[in-house]
Parts: structure tokens; sequence; C-alpha cells
């Protein structure tokens, strides 16, 4: 296939956007030819889902309300690349959380999709696929339209989690192996490391919370955690936490370090980030400390 057809996109918003830049930099960085294409897509810089700012819509069978200013009010736009690419060649679409630990990500798309039309990592449950990593081959996806999910979603005729989670692909989906979506953790396998713990993220320690949690499942399958929690004085966390891996927080320090010095990231943008809230305030000192093992 040719090489103009396969391109990387990210999808992220501002406030996530210098996780965004960092994955690209891996991507980039641990790429065997410079020719590879990749694209950060941003929500804030105008998409289909202005539309749902303040709307309701589904959401686990239940109705909430679309906020534009979520940590996560971009996920929808994990959907779009295959009408960006007018449906031709593949794609490779990951979350601003996902990097490179030192995989070639254009191995993905010499991959044998056997016909499949989406490569993804299982989820938990049947017929639930992780769509935070997907490979996609383009012709085969003519049905994805950002304006018709957006459309579906206003109508409450789609469910945002059902969406999400592939629900309604699964005769489409093949699955992608779980070293190219690793959650939270790096080892000999890891390909691409997923920070998906969103209250652990590396760079958001510190920071209020300011995304949707959702609700844990009963205890017993009756009784409320929440319940639980507020007699023993434990609500849900107000603030982001540190990462419990180390190893995890080191690799993304080192990267944004290096980062910064190869000029891919403006130190300038790092400090307008911490202003903003996005980044946790003790970066800097995070960064003085990154270094190579």
């Amino acid at each position: 296939m040719a090489g103009e057809l396969n391109k990387v996109f990210i999808c992220t918003n501002n406030q996530q956007l210098l996780g965004a830049k960092v994955a690209k930099y891996t991507l980039e960085k641990y790429a065997e030819s410079s020719a590879l294409s990749v694209e950060i897509l941003n929500s804030d810089k105008g998409s289909e889902l202005d539309r749902m700012a303040g709307k309701n819509y589904l959401r686990g069978g239940k109705l909430h309300q679309f906020s534009i200013t979520d940590l996560q009010s971009w996920t929808l736009l994990r959907f779009s690349p295959p009408e960006l690419m007018n449906y031709q060649g593949r794609a490779v679409v990951i979350d601003p959380d996902v990097f490179s630990v030192r995989a070639d990500v254009s191995k993905l798309f010499e991959l044998d999709m056997k016909n499949k039309a989406i490569l993804a990592k299982p989820g938990k449950g049947e017929g639930v696929w992780a769509s935070s990593v997907m490979l996609l081959d383009c012709t085969k996806l003519s049905h994805w339209s950002l304006e018709s999910i957006v459309d579906g979603m206003l109508a409450q005729a789609l469910d945002y989690r059902k969406v999400m989670d592939l629900e309604g692909e699964v005769e489409i989906v093949g699955q992608l192996g779980d070293e190219w979506n690793r959650f939270d953790r790096i080892d000999d396998q890891t390909k691409f490391l997923h920070t998906t713990n969103r209250l652990t993220q590396p760079w958001r320690t510190g920071l209020p919370v300011d995304m949707v949690i959702g609700r844990p499942k009963p205890l017993f399958g009756v009784i409320p955690r929440e319940w639980i929690h507020g007699l023993l004085g434990r609500g849900a966390p107000r603030f982001h936490l540190e990462h419990p891996d180390t190893q995890v927080t080191k690799f993304f320090f080192i990267h944004l370090k290096a980062a910064i010095e190869s000029c891919e990231i403006n130190a300038d943008e790092v400090q307008k980030a911490v202003d903003a809230g996005q980044i946790r305030a003790d970066v800097w000192e995070k960064l003085d400390q990154a270094q190579e093992a």
C-alpha cells in the first residue's frame, strides 16, 4: 500500500494537547521512515462536536449533558479519520495519552487485517472493544461520518458508550495485539503505552479532577459503593494522583524533555499549560530530574 495512503491521527482537545504532542514526538522518534505522516486532531479548533455543547445525550443508557470543557470532550473524533482520508488507505487512530515505547508505528500498516475493517484490543465484556487505539481500513468504513454520529447522539438514537465500545461493528472488528495498547504498564512486550487511568496521568498529578468519573459497580451487585466510601470518609478523588508505576512517569518526562530539547515542543507552551491548569505545577522540577537510565 502506498505510503501516502497511510496516516496516524492523534485525537485531543486543548487540555490534553501537550500529551498529544509528546505522543506525536514518540511516534516520529521511533519510526524507521521519516515519511511517516502524523496529524493531531484538536476538537477545540472547531468540529462537529461543537453542536453537542450543553446538549443531552445517552451514555450507558442514561442522559448526560455534554460538556465541551470536559477532559474527554474530544473522544468522538476517533471516528473521523476514514472521512478525512476520503475513505482511502489505512489509518491508525490513537488517544493523546498513547505513546510509542521504541516501536515503529508503520509496522501496524503492514498487518494482515484478514478482511476486517478495524483492528482493536478487546475490551471488558462480550463484544466490547477498546477504540483508544485502532487500525482502520478506511475503504471499508464509508458508513463512518462524524456528522451522522453527532446527529445520532443529539437525537438520542445512539448511545455514546456503545459507539465507543464498537458494539455496532462486531462483524468487522478483528483483534489487535495487547502490546499495541498496553494499559498503564511498560514491560518487554509493550509497543504502545496507554496511560488510560486519567486520574493518574503523570502530567496531571495534583490538578483538580475535571472529568466525568463513572460510578463504581455496587458491592455484591446491590450495595452502592458510594455509601461505603462515605462511611469510610473516602469520596471520589478531587485531585489527580501520582501514577503508581514510577517507570511510566519517568518515561513520560524523559520524552517531554527530549521533545522540548529538540524544539518539537516549545517551553513557553509548557508554561502556558501550567498556567492554564492543564499540566502539573511542578513540571519543571520533574523535567530537571528526567534522564535516561
